[in-house]
């Protein structure tokens, strides 16, 4: 073996480590420490409360690894806000609210029956067909999971763009316009007249693709990928 072959000779990992394009080579448990309190404070400032934090990071960092398995330079060329807001896509904080709902909203529809027991009230619907009650219930879970498809496509269209997602989730929250604005620019006027509105339009042409048999909405125009200036 010649001294050229041996000084070529690495260790192998004892962690897998992904490129970043911020801090070069990581292991995710590097990733992980250095984006969670990040994205902690982006989730909070997206109306995620303190309770639901622990699954929503845990969704979004576990779609993130998954994501590198496959893809091993996935972050090769992301930056830290890109990827943060990579994980905020994926939070699923509708399913982890539907989900903590549910329970409830099944309570009282029983209740609302003239039976006081799940067991009562499942023997009384197959004997007298009142299954159709629960067919509304049924078509809401399609509508949560066709809405959840809408979102899921448009965030992986605007991932390499921190402006189109602010603008996404602004249209789809409670976040005020100046303060969804203010995370990526200082003129807000600007920024809703170039990227909110775009996605607005987009949003309804989706959303009516979905859920309206026949409409007039027209498609969105080119998505171009903006040159990113510090204030515009």
């Amino acid at each position: 073996m010649t001294s050229e072959f041996r000084s070529n000779i690495r260790p192998y990992p004892r962690a897998a480590v992904y490129p970043t394009g911020w801090a070069g080579d990581l292991t995710f448990q590097q990733i992980y420490d250095d984006l969670a309190h990040y994205a902690s404070n982006v989730m909070k400032n997206f109306g995620v409360f303190e309770d639901e934090l622990p699954d929503c990071l845990q969704f979004g960092f576990m779609t993130l690894w998954e994501t590198l398995v496959e893809q091993h330079d996935f972050l090769a060329e992301k930056t830290r806000k890109q990827t943060v807001f990579f994980i905020l896509a994926r939070c699923k904080i509708s399913t982890i609210r539907y989900q903590a709902n549910q329970y409830d909203s099944l309570d009282a529809l029983i209740k609302s029956d003239r039976r006081d027991t799940a067991d009562e009230n499942v023997i009384d619907g197959l004997q007298h067909q009142q299954g159709e009650r629960w067919a509304g219930w049924a078509t809401e879970i399609d509508m949560r999971i066709d809405i959840e498809r809408i979102m899921h496509k448009l965030a992986n269209k605007y991932l390499s763009s921190t402006k189109h997602l602010v603008a996404l989730y602004y249209h789809t929250t409670q976040v005020g316009k100046e303060a969804a604005a203010n995370i990526v620019t200082t003129d807000v006027w600007r920024w809703y007249q170039r990227y909110g509105l775009y996605v607005q339009q987009e949003l309804q042409y989706e959303f009516a693709e979905v859920f309206l048999e026949g409409h007039t909405y027209p498609p969105p125009g080119l998505f171009e990928q903006p040159v990113e200036h510090p204030n515009h």
